[in-house]
């Protein structure tokens, strides 16, 4: 067995907390402390500040608080996961929770969560 962080994504509005420098405390920090213990980074974070790069206009969180995940924010994160664990693209992957995410928008963040964990090797 070996230990792996889940990374958290950062607030966006319309939360109070809201700013698009806290990604970058957050990685730190993650990444510290999975050197300090020998872990592994799920990082789901940046897999979400990356989408919200290339598609902004597609919502990750929920519009009422900017906090929780919206059902493709779900699917990036679970996204992010499988590829980090397994160390296998998710990218063809079938699954798109019963309907809810389109076709379009499953391969893109398949994409996005198989090159954000290539990219981060911790």
């Amino acid at each position: 067995a070996k230990t792996a962080l889940y990374m958290v994504h950062t607030y966006v509005a319309p939360h109070p907390k809201a700013n698009p420098n806290n990604i970058r405390k957050v990685e730190k920090m993650y990444v510290d402390v999975a050197r300090e213990i020998g872990a592994t980074v799920l990082p789901v974070g940046l897999a979400f500040e990356e989408s919200y790069k290339r598609r902004p206009e597609l919502r990750l969180h929920s519009q009422q608080d900017g906090s929780h995940p919206s059902v493709y924010g779900t699917y990036l994160a679970a996204c992010v996961v499988y590829a980090k664990i397994y160390n296998k693209s998710p990218v063809g992957s079938s699954y798109d929770i019963h309907g809810q995410i389109p076709g379009d928008v499953k391969e893109f963040l398949q994409l996005v969560a198989w090159e954000v964990t290539q990219k981060n090797s911790n």
